[in-house]
């Protein structure tokens, strides 16, 4: 089955393609730090994110109006990293688009946007947007007259409803998923920072009031404060160094790189905001130098050279395959799994202290190994080390599962996209595969 196929123009509404204001329309000293109207930028096409920079006054969007963001519009990344496409939901902050991005806006009698993103997410939709690309040092979309002869299959308004609904309804476990985690790792950071920065529970011991925790974790805490040269902290408690609850610390690997068939490693560009992005791991040749550097369950990963990613930290928890860090990334494995948690979240609140006492030239900055584990820090008890680390790992565990069954999900959808889309797999077929899925 395939479906009658149009020209993007045909599809788009009365003004339906809009390219961001260029030159002097919009001057940065016009922006704000915070106001009624935000300025949409390529963050958030690309990201999908509604996090903004800057704002303008109602004076100057009332002169811009015309680029003016409304719902259901697809904005869309034109300069650099082209074709990233987010839509404009009800609730989206009211606000204008930046140079840097075009907005699409459907005839929803003839094409649904959620269709019409899509299909442009596709690797055919994605293959035309680029091609419609230009530009030898910085990539453009290319001129209105180029882009909107794209050729959309378009089928009757109840089969894309029907086809959207699949889709979205994948994208939103996706969502939810990854809204569960980033609660599971905010109450993870709350838990460090009450037990081992604010010492609430010993507060409030000292002053008669309840801990709010269970009795045996209450008495794993004391009742008061002693000196120390950090000044008070709880009785029991000592200060010491990283390397006081660290078993292994050290830099990964030189590598050998090869195309198949060897170890992945982590590079400073798979760690972000606490997360391992294994796609980006590159293979290198087996060492025998691997051998105690191989990733396990709750090692630290730590980024330790450069500008602009030195600092970073994450957790590894699990992979299918031989895995280790090259020799940018420092390997910490903590002598328990408390232990692992508690520098994990000690380092995660270290990132722009440990870019201060980096050594080296601009550009090539490092942790020496020594620094790191010179750290200062004060340790609790082991029983109360252990106690953080078995809560702290059922909430790793929790995470991990989210992570594996949205990457099952993503790649579902990946592949239901394209079929769904073209007219090779009919909606019915693809709500079996849903079913299946227990979606």
């Amino acid at each position: 089955m395939t479906y009658n196929t149009l020209e993007l123009s045909e599809l788009l509404a009365e003004k339906g393609y809009i390219r961001g204001p260029f030159g002097s329309s919009l001057l940065r000293k016009e922006m704000l730090d915070s106001g009624e109207f935000a300025v949409y930028e390529q963050s958030n096409a690309i990201k999908n994110s509604r996090e903004f920079r800057f704002f303008i006054d109602r004076n100057k969007f009332d002169e811009l109006k015309r680029f003016a963001v409304r719902e259901n519009d697809l904005i869309i990344s034109c300069s650099g990293t082209v074709g990233r496409i987010s839509k404009i939901e009800r609730n989206s902050y009211p606000g204008i688009i930046s140079q840097a991005l075009l907005i699409l806006r459907s005839n929803e009698e003839i094409i649904l946007p959620d269709f019409l993103k899509y299909f442009l997410q596709t690797k055919k939709g994605q293959y035309e947007l680029l091609n419609a690309s230009h530009g030898s040092v910085q990539v453009n979309i290319a001129p209105r007259k180029i882009v909107e002869k794209i050729p959309i299959p378009c089928p009757d308004i109840k089969t894309q409803d029907a086809i959207c609904k699949i889709l979205l309804a994948i994208d939103k476990k996706i969502e939810l998923n990854q809204e569960m985690n980033e609660t599971l790792e905010q109450i993870a950071k709350i838990l460090f920072k009450s037990w081992f920065i604010d010492f609430d529970p010993v507060r409030a011991k000292a002053e008669g009031r309840p801990t709010g925790l269970l009795k045996e974790i209450s008495d794993l805490f004391p009742y008061s404060f002693e000196d120390s040269e950090l000044g008070q902290i709880p009785k029991g408690f000592k200060v010491g160094k990283l390397q006081e609850v660290a078993k292994y610390l050290n830099r990964g690997v030189s590598p050998t790189y090869v195309e198949n068939s060897g170890v992945y490693l982590v590079n400073q560009k798979c760690i972000r905001n606490g997360q391992i992005d294994f796609s980006l791991c590159k293979q290198s040749k087996e060492k025998s130098s691997m051998n105690e550097r191989y990733l396990e369950k709750y090692d630290i990963l730590l980024n330790s050279m450069g500008v602009g990613t030195l600092g970073r930290v994450a957790m590894f928890h699990k992979f299918d395959k031989k895995i280790t860090a090259d020799a940018l990334v420092t390997i910490i494995k903590g002598d328990s799994v408390g232990s692992s948690f508690f520098i994990y979240y000690f380092l995660e609140r270290m990132e722009k202290y440990l870019n201060t006492i980096s050594v080296g030239s601009t550009g090539q900055t490092s942790l020496k190994k020594e620094d790191i584990l010179d750290l200062q820090m004060i340790i609790p008890p082991k029983k109360l080390l252990d106690e953080f680390g078995s809560q702290l790992s059922l909430h790793a565990e929790k995470k991990y599962i989210n992570t594996q069954e949205s990457l099952i999900l993503t790649d579902l959808r990946d592949t239901l996209l394209p079929k769904l889309i073209s007219g090779e797999l009919k909606v019915p077929e693809a709500e079996n595969l849903i079913e299946e899925a227990s979606i």
